[in-house]
Protein backbone atom coordinates (compact mmCIF):
# COMPACT_ATOMS: atom_id res chain seq x y z
CA UNK A 1 0.00 0.00 0.00
CA UNK A 2 0.70 3.37 -0.96
CA UNK A 3 0.23 6.97 0.51
CA UNK A 4 -0.24 10.26 -1.18
CA UNK A 5 2.12 12.68 0.96
CA UNK A 6 2.28 16.39 0.97
CA UNK A 7 6.19 17.49 1.12
CA UNK A 8 5.13 21.31 1.03
CA UNK A 9 1.48 21.92 2.37
CA UNK A 10 -0.59 23.21 -0.37
CA UNK A 11 -0.84 26.99 -0.26
CA UNK A 12 -1.97 30.22 -2.35
CA UNK A 13 0.55 31.80 -4.41
CA UNK A 14 0.54 34.86 -6.50
CA UNK A 15 -2.28 37.59 -6.99
CA UNK A 16 -5.30 38.41 -8.82
CA UNK A 17 -5.94 36.24 -11.98
CA UNK A 18 -2.76 34.31 -11.67
CA UNK A 19 -3.51 33.13 -8.09
CA UNK A 20 -3.05 29.53 -7.55
CA UNK A 21 -3.35 26.95 -5.22
CA UNK A 22 0.31 25.37 -5.00
CA UNK A 23 1.87 21.84 -3.28
CA UNK A 24 4.31 19.36 -3.77
CA UNK A 25 3.56 15.50 -3.48
CA UNK A 26 5.00 12.15 -3.51
CA UNK A 27 3.43 8.89 -3.25
CA UNK A 28 5.77 6.22 -0.87
CA UNK A 29 4.77 3.69 1.79
CA UNK A 30 3.82 3.59 5.14
CA UNK A 31 7.32 4.54 6.63
CA UNK A 32 7.93 6.35 3.35
CA UNK A 33 11.01 3.79 2.89
CA UNK A 34 10.23 3.11 -0.84
CA UNK A 35 8.51 5.44 -3.33
CA UNK A 36 5.51 3.83 -6.12
CA UNK A 37 7.60 2.37 -8.88
CA UNK A 38 4.67 2.41 -10.98
CA UNK A 39 3.20 5.16 -13.38
CA UNK A 40 -0.27 6.19 -12.43
CA UNK A 41 -2.29 9.29 -12.98
CA UNK A 42 -2.86 11.68 -9.94
CA UNK A 43 -6.38 13.95 -10.03
CA UNK A 44 -6.08 17.21 -8.13
CA UNK A 45 -9.20 19.04 -7.22
CA UNK A 46 -10.12 21.75 -4.70
CA UNK A 47 -12.99 20.72 -2.08
CA UNK A 48 -14.80 23.09 0.48
CA UNK A 49 -14.68 22.49 4.10
CA UNK A 50 -16.64 19.29 4.23
CA UNK A 51 -13.75 18.06 2.04
CA UNK A 52 -16.22 16.42 -0.53
CA UNK A 53 -17.79 19.32 -2.71
CA UNK A 54 -16.03 20.11 -5.54
CA UNK A 55 -15.61 23.95 -6.15
CA UNK A 56 -14.06 24.38 -8.96
CA UNK A 57 -11.45 23.20 -12.09
CA UNK A 58 -9.73 19.76 -11.92
CA UNK A 59 -6.61 18.98 -13.11
CA UNK A 60 -4.39 15.23 -13.90
CA UNK A 61 -0.97 14.85 -13.68
CA UNK A 62 1.04 11.61 -14.17
CA UNK A 63 3.03 9.90 -11.36
CA UNK A 64 6.19 8.72 -13.52
CA UNK A 65 7.22 6.15 -10.88
CA UNK A 66 8.85 4.03 -13.70
CA UNK A 67 11.42 6.65 -14.39
CA UNK A 68 12.17 7.05 -10.52
CA UNK A 69 10.51 9.95 -9.51
CA UNK A 70 10.42 10.98 -5.95
CA UNK A 71 8.13 13.99 -5.82
CA UNK A 72 5.45 16.02 -7.91
CA UNK A 73 4.48 19.89 -7.62
CA UNK A 74 0.69 19.73 -8.51
CA UNK A 75 -0.87 23.32 -9.28
CA UNK A 76 -4.79 24.48 -9.49
CA UNK A 77 -5.77 28.12 -10.65
CA UNK A 78 -7.76 29.48 -8.45
CA UNK A 79 -9.47 32.13 -10.54
CA UNK A 80 -12.50 29.48 -11.81
CA UNK A 81 -12.70 28.25 -8.19
CA UNK A 82 -16.16 29.38 -6.30
CA UNK A 83 -15.65 32.66 -4.01
CA UNK A 84 -15.22 30.97 -0.92
CA UNK A 85 -12.90 31.72 2.22
CA UNK A 86 -12.04 27.99 2.52
CA UNK A 87 -10.88 25.30 0.81
CA UNK A 88 -9.23 22.15 1.62
CA UNK A 89 -6.81 20.20 -1.81
CA UNK A 90 -7.58 16.55 -2.46
CA UNK A 91 -4.93 14.23 -3.80
CA UNK A 92 -5.94 11.33 -5.13
CA UNK A 93 -4.49 8.43 -7.89
CA UNK A 94 -7.38 7.47 -9.92
CA UNK A 95 -8.56 4.20 -11.36
CA UNK A 96 -10.36 1.22 -10.17
CA UNK A 97 -7.22 -0.73 -8.20
CA UNK A 98 -6.89 3.18 -6.44
CA UNK A 99 -10.25 4.09 -4.67
CA UNK A 100 -10.02 4.53 -1.19
CA UNK A 101 -12.39 1.62 -0.46
CA UNK A 102 -11.59 -0.80 2.34
CA UNK A 103 -11.44 -3.57 0.23
CA UNK A 104 -9.32 -1.96 -2.77
CA UNK A 105 -6.71 -0.29 0.10
CA UNK A 106 -5.99 -3.83 1.60
CA UNK A 107 -6.14 -5.41 -2.08
CA UNK A 108 -9.03 -7.32 -1.41
CA UNK A 109 -11.40 -8.60 -4.13
CA UNK A 110 -14.42 -10.21 -2.38
CA UNK A 111 -16.11 -11.26 -5.85
CA UNK A 112 -13.66 -13.71 -5.95
CA UNK A 113 -12.62 -13.95 -2.29
CA UNK A 114 -9.11 -14.12 -2.98
CA UNK A 115 -6.64 -11.37 -1.18
CA UNK A 116 -3.52 -10.01 -3.96
CA UNK A 117 -1.18 -7.56 -3.04
CA UNK A 118 -2.36 -5.13 -5.04
CA UNK A 119 -3.08 -2.25 -2.25
CA UNK A 120 -3.91 0.75 -3.54
CA UNK A 121 -2.70 4.30 -3.29
CA UNK A 122 -4.35 6.41 -0.28
CA UNK A 123 -5.80 10.09 -0.81
CA UNK A 124 -4.37 12.71 0.65
CA UNK A 125 -6.98 15.83 1.75
CA UNK A 126 -5.66 19.05 2.91
CA UNK A 127 -6.33 20.82 5.60
CA UNK A 128 -8.39 23.94 5.54
CA UNK A 129 -6.54 26.49 3.61
CA UNK A 130 -7.67 30.43 4.11
CA UNK A 131 -7.72 31.84 0.59
CA UNK A 132 -7.24 35.07 1.52
CA UNK A 133 -4.12 34.76 3.51
CA UNK A 134 -2.54 31.68 1.13
CA UNK A 135 -2.01 29.82 4.91
CA UNK A 136 -3.15 26.69 6.08
CA UNK A 137 -5.12 26.80 9.21
CA UNK A 138 -3.65 24.54 11.67
CA UNK A 139 -0.46 22.45 10.53
CA UNK A 140 0.85 19.47 9.80
CA UNK A 141 -2.18 17.17 9.34
CA UNK A 142 -3.88 15.22 6.43
CA UNK A 143 -6.72 13.45 6.60
CA UNK A 144 -7.64 10.15 5.03
CA UNK A 145 -11.37 8.52 4.22
CA UNK A 146 -11.49 5.06 4.10
CA UNK A 147 -15.29 3.63 2.23
CA UNK A 148 -17.82 1.18 2.13
CA UNK A 149 -21.29 0.50 1.28
CA UNK A 150 -22.15 0.73 5.26
CA UNK A 151 -19.20 3.29 6.57
CA UNK A 152 -16.41 6.09 6.07
CA UNK A 153 -13.46 6.06 8.31
CA UNK A 154 -11.72 9.33 8.72
CA UNK A 155 -8.43 9.42 9.80
CA UNK A 156 -6.30 12.44 10.55
CA UNK A 157 -2.57 11.78 10.21
CA UNK A 158 0.41 13.82 11.61
CA UNK A 159 2.88 14.84 8.79
CA UNK A 160 6.47 14.78 9.09
CA UNK A 161 9.64 12.93 9.31
CA UNK A 162 9.28 11.40 12.35
CA UNK A 163 8.15 7.06 13.10
CA UNK A 164 5.85 8.32 16.14
CA UNK A 165 3.09 10.14 13.66
CA UNK A 166 2.23 6.97 11.29
CA UNK A 167 -0.73 5.70 11.91
CA UNK A 168 -0.59 1.83 13.13
CA UNK A 169 -2.03 -0.92 12.12
CA UNK A 170 -1.97 -5.05 12.86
Amino acid sequence: MHYIRFLKSPKVVGEGDEKALVAKITIATDLGESFLAADVAVHVCVVGRDGEGILGPEKEYVWKGREGMRSLEVRLPMRRVSKVDVVRMVVCATGDAYTDTFESVLGIDYSSRKVENCGGVVTARSLEIDVRSGQTIGTGMVERVFRNERAAIHIWEETGESIARHAWYD
